[in-house]
């Protein structure tokens, strides 16, 4: 009996090591690889540690391996994403959710995106398109590209580049979401692109523009017109825009 509750007591001994590291490891947790890391496969809402803060991340654990932070989610239009302010932005509006609509917050995209050792990797995700008579409704578009963004003192400014090794059928590193690298971004209250219209009266905003550009995905849901550079569109290929249905932007460190 005394062996017997020896092997017991050094396997309690075990199972609380085991434990503490485990809870250590979360605890440690910077952004959603970690997680998978650490072994939680399923995607969902997890804790990671920012700046010695916690903050709620939604990980998609599914897609390529898994370790995606989504950081921009578009379902429906219920969330206006166009008319958010500045401090808005910064902080991220919405609700994480597999099927909800939010912005995970610029301050958190700034973070993260400057983790890595090189450029982080961007995927973005495009479903359907609601212009009248589009060929590309019920279509599935996805694009990688290389990613990262400055901190707030210096605009929130995108670097962003097509890598043609990585995967995607919605671009072609031309006229696409490439063009707005080293744009400065902009919200209805802050505007940063040379041409003010762009944000307010195409409802564009926010997002990284100049002269409207060619790709906006926080753009109004319902534009006033179709194929006429107003709300939520995206370059395809860079031959013709598309109104997605859905979008969904996520990122992690590009290996």
């Amino acid at each position: 009996m005394a062996v017997n509750g020896s092997v017991t007591q050094t396997f309690k001994i075990l199972f609380l090591f085991a434990t503490v590291l485990y809870v250590n490891a979360l605890i440690n947790a910077k952004n959603c690889e970690d997680i998978h890391h650490y072994g939680f496969k399923e995607s969902g809402i997890y804790e990671i540690q920012l700046n010695y803060r916690p903050v709620l991340v939604y990980c998609n654990n599914v897609d390529d391996g898994g370790g995606w932070t989504v950081i921009q989610q578009r379902m429906n239009g219920q969330v206006p994403f166009w008319n958010a302010g500045w401090d808005e932005y910064a902080r991220g509006f919405g609700q994480l959710g597999e099927n909800t609509e939010f912005w995970a917050g610029n301050e958190l995209i700034y973070h993260l995106t400057n983790q890595c050792r090189n450029m982080s990797r961007l995927r973005v995700t495009l479903y359907g398109d609601r212009t009248p008579m589009s060929q590309d409704d019920g279509q599935f578009y996805v694009s990688d590209y290389l990613f990262r963004i400055d901190p707030a003192d210096n605009l929130y400014t995108i670097h962003v580049q097509y890598d043609k090794n990585l995967k995607g059928n919605a671009s072609t590193g031309w006229y696409d979401i490439t063009s707005a690298n080293m744009n400065p971004f902009s919200t209805v209250d802050r505007i940063h692109d040379p041409e003010s219209k762009c944000i307010r009266k195409y409802r564009l905003g926010g997002w990284w523009t100049k002269n409207c550009g060619v790709t906006s995905l926080n753009g109004d849901y319902n534009p006033k017109e179709y194929g006429n550079g107003y709300g939520m569109f995206f370059m395809l290929l860079g031959q013709h825009v598309i109104h997605p249905r859905m979008t969904r932007m996520m990122i992690r460190c590009n290996q």
